[in-house]
């Protein structure tokens, strides 16, 4: 998967994973795991289908090893219109 910076022009491209859910999403949503100060993107989901996909490479900060990050972890979730 490629994401593009409309604004700079710069094209970000990602390993990611298909899942198949049974049922079919009617919203979009980005989903992003927060480490410390950090958020970075997990799953992407494409509204009309019933296919997500995750992402394959995980950062650094995402290993339970590092401890401090681990504490402050969250979850964001964006809704796509």
């Amino acid at each position: 998967m490629c994401l593009r910076n409309i604004k700079t022009g710069k094209n970000q491209c990602l390993l990611v994973r298909p899942q198949s859910e049974h049922s079919i999403e009617s919203q979009g949503r980005l989903v992003f795991h927060r480490f410390g100060l950090h958020n970075y993107l997990a799953q992407v989901w494409i509204a009309g289908t019933n296919v997500h996909s995750e992402l394959v490479q995980k950062h650094a900060e995402q290993t339970p090893a590092l401890g401090k990050a681990g504490s402050q972890a969250g979850l964001i979730e964006v809704a796509l219109k």
